[in-house]
Order: C-alpha cells, then sequence, then structure tokens
C-alpha cells in the first residue's frame, strides 16, 4: 500500500477495522509495527483503542530498539485519557 505515511496509518487501521477489511488492517498494522517510534509520536496515537494497543504491543513484529521506549509511548496513550484507559 503505497499511500500509508506515519501521519495516516492509524486511520488506516481505523478504517479497515470498521469496514472488516482484513488486507488493509494487516498493512497498518505492519507499518506502525515498523514505524513505531515515528508513529507514536503523532496526535492520533492517543486515540487507539485499549484493544488496539495490546494488539500492537504483544506484536513480535515491534521494531524498536529500546523497551522504555514502548513504555513512555503507552504511558503517553494513558495519560491521555486515564479515565477510559
Amino acid at each position: 500500500m503505497d499511500h500509508l505515511r506515519t501521519q495516516n496509518c492509524i486511520e488506516f487501521l481505523k478504517l479497515a477495522q470498521t469496514l472488516e477489511l482484513e488486507q488493509l488492517r494487516h498493512k497498518a498494522m505492519e507499518y506502525i509495527e515498523w514505524n513505531f517510534l515515528q508513529v507514536v509520536k503523532e496526535d492520533d496515537f492517543v486515540e487507539l483503542s485499549a484493544f488496539q494497543i495490546t494488539s500492537l504491543l504483544g506484536s513480535n513484529n515491534l521494531k524498536v530498539k529500546r523497551e522504555d521506549r514502548v513504555y513512555e509511548a503507552v504511558w503517553r496513550w494513558y495519560k491521555h485519557d486515564p479515565e477510559n484507559r
């Protein structure tokens, strides 16, 4: 999928899940896994659902060198809306 970018991959993921487009969902997840450290800086990262976050974090394909970066991303996600996390 040539249109996936750091700025739109989360929207594509949400769209794919809503419309049950498995191939698009897979491509969006793969993009997020490979570009995790850039994607987490985007504003819509904090809008992911708990299910989406746990799916992402449970992936063996998440490309990060330091686990503390994952922790920081999850902490940012949690702090955005702690009442609903």
